[in-house]
């Protein structure tokens, strides 16, 4: 069995992607630190619900694709690399071998 960490991380924050990368990225790197023996790939969704957020991270997990990522996916595995945690906290290069991001509707759409 593989280890995760799963959690809702509710992000107040300025109408900013980078501002809300930037805080998942600071919660994976304390979560990194209590998975244990092997690397990870986080799935982060941002949704405007618990339940369309839960949603998002499920689909991000089922349909995110190693051999592609984004840019933003490539931005929060370097960012977590570069922390040198590593499996079971004995330092390196590889503490996440990939990451899902997944993004729904940001704002509610109202149909006329």
């Amino acid at each position: 069995m593989e280890p995760e960490i799963r959690a809702t991380y509710r992000v107040y924050h300025e109408p900013s992607f980078d501002v809300v990368i930037n805080e998942a990225v600071n919660w994976l790197e304390d979560s990194l630190k209590l998975l244990g023996c092997t690397p990870s790939i986080p799935a982060i969704d941002i949704g405007r619900t618990h339940y369309e957020a839960s949603l998002l991270m499920l689909k991000a997990m089922i349909y995110g694709n190693l051999d592609n990522p984004s840019n933003e996916e490539q931005y929060v595995t370097e960012k977590l690399n570069q922390t040198n945690i590593w499996p079971l906290g004995f330092g390196g290069k590889t503490s996440v071998l990939d990451t899902f991001i997944k993004i729904g509707n940001q704002r509610a759409v109202e149909f006329v």
